[in-house]
């Protein structure tokens, strides 16, 4: 298969050594992504639901789970140097690999809207605290969107650059609003605040589920990793580090301030107008991260369109979305693809490691079948397990998107390796 210009992000083929780049620059442009205005919420929910003990063991627990499969994830595709959309039709197939990445595609656009409403709210917000001219919801979140797009279409060399800009500037305005909020209210105080519930088991699905879809297509910037190793770095920074801590910092200003609203909580401490470039800096990373993605895998599925109008069309989707203010309606949506999505990263990196011997032949893609039975049989198995477990009827790890990575992991690796005349043979197995 003929390698790609740089233009293209190689969409369709592996990305070439001099394109690659060290494990923290790979972190950085992670971590700009993932640690976002949904994260800061989820932290700040999390701290009200278990107490802030019981919290920041959750979210250290949850950064471990998904520091593993960031890992496992990281490590396919820098052995691979392939975008998640390439992969997994190794795995699901030519057909089946196009429909899991359109249901990555279509989740990404989901959070790509919800960030973008709130970003529109909260810019509006504070323009209304500081008695700035105000325009409606709908016209930031336009503004916003159309900027995200426009760093989106130069791909990711300038992801990478602004996630340099906007990390230090979160990390300072989160580090300054901690040291606030203890002035206010001392840790001891925080820390004997009791929760709604005590289930660990429940912060940690908060967590991993809700950066599941991130770990699934963490291969789309861990390809561009110079060895394993620096995958692995990638990994530990982003998920091991990154986000326990910033979740954490969001959960003690959250109890510190007594509220959830990130907005009013940077506001109430002072910090209105470094909130504002906040929100601006990281949502903007954070869609363009999203959208990023997202083009990657609608490329698989109408690969003769530019990347450029991908971009565009899958973005005014999003903005779409925003404007219509739908994020009530996606986010329990969101919550209900945190146990279907973890299973597609555990059947591919069964797929790679297991059954096809740590290597992906471009040239042959063409060779592998329409669609895997295998990965869809335990991609449908697996979900129904974590559904089973989320209800109480049964118990395994006590996570259910833990359950369902485990089980449909477990069961590809059986329908591949010894079942594969009732569920499909694919190539690799039969060498």
């Amino acid at each position: 298969m003929s390698s790609k210009t740089p233009s293209s992000e190689y969409s369709g083929s592996a990305v070439p050594t001099d394109a690659t780049v060290s494990g923290w620059q790979v972190a950085l442009t992670k971590l700009g992504v993932v640690v976002a205005l949904p994260a800061f919420v989820m932290g700040a929910k999390v701290g009200g639901a278990l107490g802030l003990k019981a919290a920041l063991a959750s979210m250290a627990l949850g950064g471990i789970m998904l520091m593993i499969m960031g890992t496992l994830t990281g490590a396919v595709a820098a052995k691979s140097r392939l975008s998640t959309s390439l992969i997994t039709q190794f795995a699901f197939g030519r057909l089946g690999g196009r429909l899991v990445n359109a249901i990555l595609a279509v989740t990404l656009l989901g959070w790509f809207g919800v960030t973008a409403q709130i970003f529109a709210q909260g810019v509006r917000g504070i323009a209304l605290d500081f008695q700035f001219a105000a325009w409606p919801m709908q016209i930031y979140a336009v503004i916003g969107g159309a900027m995200m797009i426009a760093t989106t279409i130069f791909g990711f060399s300038a992801l990478r650059r602004l996630s340099d800009i906007t990390i230090p500037l979160l990390m300072i305005v989160l580090l300054v609003a901690t040291y606030r909020g203890l002035q206010t209210t001392p840790l001891d105080q925080l820390l004997a605040i009791s929760g709604e519930t005590s289930d660990l088991g429940l912060g940690i699905s908060a967590v991993a589920g809700g950066l599941a879809a991130s770990i699934c297509v963490f291969p789309d910037l861990c390809r561009f990793s110079r060895s394993t190793g620096d995958a692995l770095l990638a990994s530990g920074l982003t998920y091991g580090l990154g986000v326990p801590v910033v979740l954490g910092l969001s959960a003690v200003i959250s109890l510190a301030a007594g509220s959830q609203d990130l907005i009013t909580i940077l506001t109430t401490l002072g910090l209105g107008i470094p909130a504002l470039l906040l929100l601006v800096f990281k949502a903007w990373t954070t869609n363009a991260g999203n959208l990023y993605s997202a083009s990657l895998g609608f490329s698989t599925i109408v690969p003769n369109v530019p990347r450029t109008m991908l971009v565009i069309a899958a973005g005014s989707v999003g903005i779409l979305l925003a404007v219509l203010g739908i994020t009530d309606a996606l986010i329990p949506f969101l919550l209900l693809l945190s146990i279907t999505i973890p299973p597609i990263a555990g059947i591919y990196v069964v797929d790679f490691f297991l059954i096809r011997s740590q290597h992906y032949d471009l040239d042959r893609l063409t060779e592998e079948p329409a669609i895997s039975a295998s990965a869809f049989g335990a991609w449908a198995l697996g979900i129904s397990v974590a559904t089973i477990t989320s209800h109480g009827m049964m118990s395994l790890s006590g996570m259910p998107a833990a359950d369902s990575i485990l089980a449909s992991s477990a069961l590809y690796l059986l329908f591949a390796r010894y079942l594969s005349p009732l569920f499909g043979r694919t190539r690799a197995t039969e060498k």
